[in-house]
């Protein structure tokens, strides 16, 4: 399942995105925003989360 939620980039990598995702590590950032391995704080699953940059996350093409 592949959910959207519309965030900046320039987090903190200690807080909670989403109220379930756990940031770790910054994998890769582009044009229009970064990339970070996160953990589920429930499931202890990996996952990966995009965050966009501030006008990038507004423009539909680009989610």
């Amino acid at each position: 399942m592949v959910t959207s939620t519309i965030m900046t980039a320039t987090v903190d990598p200690d807080r909670l995105v989403g109220g379930r995702y756990a940031l770790e590590k910054l994998i890769g950032e582009g044009g229009t925003g970064e990339v970070w391995r996160a953990r589920h704080v429930t499931l202890r699953s990996p996952v990966a989360i995009k965050l966009l940059h501030g006008s990038a996350a507004f423009k539909e093409s680009t989610r």
